[in-house]
């Protein structure tokens, strides 16, 4: 196993400026650890990060992909989701002709021509905002789709826990000042009752009337 973030010495990290270098090269670090530390020793591996640093763009590979063609290595591209293909409430029945989860190759299946959106920025997942722009369709963003289930069966949590006055919470804590210009106030914490993994966005306030300009 091997990591893929930028290798960051927290102990001697007391503002933003101490990690200002590593920020903007995540995926560039990442990539070089897979070409020397696998493709360099003519070995194989399963990449794992989150979705928006593999899926591809009207077809256009990204950072890590493109690392990865350029060592003469074409990266199998499998993307996670659910059954949205829009906002929230967008779904399409066809992904529940078979119980998840299942695994589909885009190319030539009904999943190659579903629309993505660009409020919705990770297919799968619920849309940012209502549903405006067209940037291609599911095939141009990866090789195939991991179906995990249903928006209503997916759920989080499970297991309980309170960072709140441990060693990690008080790091965590230390890390999240020198990160954000305003830090979350609360520490992670669990009842163990799992919850839906989608919410509903709360609808956009109503824009104000404009207030007339006196002559």
């Amino acid at each position: 196993m091997l990591c893929g973030d930028p290798p960051i010495d927290w102990t001697r990290v007391e503002t933003r400026d101490d990690i200002a270098p590593f920020l903007g090269f995540r995926d560039e670090h990442y990539a070089s650890v897979v070409r020397y530390d696998v493709l360099a020793l003519r070995r194989k591996a399963s990449l794992i990060m989150g979705s928006g640093h593999f899926q591809r763009r009207e077809g256009k590979p990204g950072m890590i992909e493109q690392q990865m063609i350029q060592a003469f290595v074409k990266p199998y591209v499998i993307l996670p989701g659910s059954d949205i293909v829009g906002t929230f409430d967008d779904l399409d029945a066809r992904f529940e002709q078979q119980r998840g989860p299942w695994l589909m190759e885009m190319k030539g299946s009904w999943l190659a021509g579903l629309p993505r959106w660009q409020e919705s920025p990770v297919i799968g997942y619920p849309a940012m905002a209502a549903l405006k722009t067209k940037l291609g369709t599911w095939e141009q963003t990866a090789d195939a789709y991991l179906y995990l289930g249903s928006r209503g069966k997916l759920t989080q949590g499970g297991e309980v826990f309170d960072l709140e006055g441990t060693p990690y919470g008080d790091e965590l804590r230390r890390r999240w000042k020198i990160i954000f210009p305003k830090p979350p106030e609360a520490l992670p914490k669990s009842d163990g009752k799992e919850r839906p993994l989608f919410q509903r966005m709360a609808p956009a306030a109503p824009t104000l009337p404009r207030v007339p300009v006196p002559n």
